[in-house]
């Protein structure tokens, strides 16, 4: 009875432990993001910026931006030529 205690703690423990450690990083999770303003259907994907240009956060946001996905797209100066300039 001890034995299967200390056997199905340990599972636990490992299940646990591995959640945080499989899937990608959010920054690079290939995923994408869809937008809907002010056009429908533009997907910006993490993994291809990130993974395969090599691009960094930096590059495109020169200070502190809004990391919820869909937040940026609420304001008036979400156009792609403010997008190109950061």
């Amino acid at each position: 009875m001890k034995r299967n205690l200390v056997l199905i703690i340990l599972l636990a423990l490992f299940c646990i432990a591995n959640v945080g450690s499989t899937g990608k990083s959010s920054f690079s999770d290939g995923g994408g993001i869809l937008y809907t303003q002010p056009v429908k259907s533009v997907i910006f994907r993490h993994q291809h910026h990130v993974d395969v240009k090599k691009i960094s956060c930096e590059k495109c946001h020169s200070g502190l931006f809004e990391m919820q996905a869909l937040l940026a797209q609420e304001k008036k100066d979400f156009i792609m030529d403010s997008l190109y300039k950061g």
